[in-house]
């Protein structure tokens, strides 16, 4: 099942158009849509950080998340509009774009969550930091209310690879400028690249447990592997993944290794070199 999560009704809009959804009246405390053949519940959490956790926490114990636990996989999604310092050419060219965080702060504590991109998708990375209350930004970069809390309430149900958050730039820090038909026309702008995504996740899920099940073979080969790149528990965790990922995309993740070992990339002599390699090796199967 996929669990989208928007502060908004404006934003959840075209996607409840897209997916199809139908609001579920037993559910009393937020507006959730549902498609139980497509495998999407979309909820609307409310704006903020305390909305967003209490709704994230509610719906995932209502539905029995379940972590890929024997079962097929579950995956959150977090989609919504964000402010973002326009003049940062290097972050941020235009309102409209969408971006896929690699990297969520929070403004009030400085704490830093980091979603594992372990699936492929047309999106440019970028980080978000989550604010308390709407400002007018000086720094780069985008600015939400949600993610952070999001990610913390989702972290209780959901693994790091199975959480993403896609943010479309609306406004550089003026959000009370941004009006709820503004916001929906720069999500429906999106959507393209937002359904590809979430069907993407959808089949993975619907794939079923078979295939996240890795041979003696390819145990060793994590085995070997993760102790040539000094991982810590982690970071083997993280690897993982990525080559389950391998697996299920087709991909021949033995072969980008192989590679890595022929250029004498592999093995690595320390724990940093170790990092770099896991990079590599990333980029490779991304």
């Amino acid at each position: 099942m996929i669990y989208i999560f928007t502060a908004l009704y404006c934003e959840a809009h075209p996607m409840i158009q897209k997916f199809h959804l139908i609001q579920k009246s037993e559910i009393k405390h937020f507006q959730v849509f549902g498609n139980e053949e497509a495998g999407i519940i979309l909820t609307v959490t409310g704006v903020g950080s305390v909305a967003a956790a209490t709704a994230v926490g509610s719906i995932c114990t209502a539905f029995h998340v379940n972590q890929g636990k024997g079962e097929p996989e579950d995956f959150l999604v977090n989609v919504g509009i964000c402010s973002g310092n326009i003049s940062d050419t290097h972050c941020l060219k235009e309102t409209s774009r969408i971006y896929f965080c690699n990297k969520i702060t929070e403004n009030a504590t400085g704490r830093t969550f980091y979603p594992d991109v372990l699936y492929r998708h047309g999106f440019e990375e970028t980080e978000v930091t989550t604010m308390e209350c709407p400002v007018c930004m000086e720094r780069n970069g985008l600015h939400d209310m949600e993610a952070s809390a999001v990610y913390q309430a989702g972290s209780h149900f959901f693994g790091p690879h199975q959480m993403s958050f896609l943010k479309v730039v609306s406004d550089n820090g003026r959000p009370d400028s941004v009006t709820p038909q503004m916001a929906e026309s720069f999500i429906g702008s999106q959507m393209p690249g937002i359904s590809e995504y979430i069907f993407k996740l959808s089949e993975i899920s619907r794939n079923g447990k078979k295939e996240y099940v890795l041979g003696e073979e390819e145990e060793k080969f994590l085995e070997k592997l993760s102790g040539d790149m000094h991982c810590s528990v982690t970071m083997k965790a993280s690897l993982r993944q990525y080559v389950i990922y391998g697996k299920l995309a087709g991909i021949d993740y033995q072969k980008a290794a192989e590679e890595m070992y022929a250029k004498k990339i592999l093995p690595c002599g320390s724990k940093r070199e170790g990092k770099l390699c896991f990079e590599e090796f990333r980029k490779q199967l991304l």
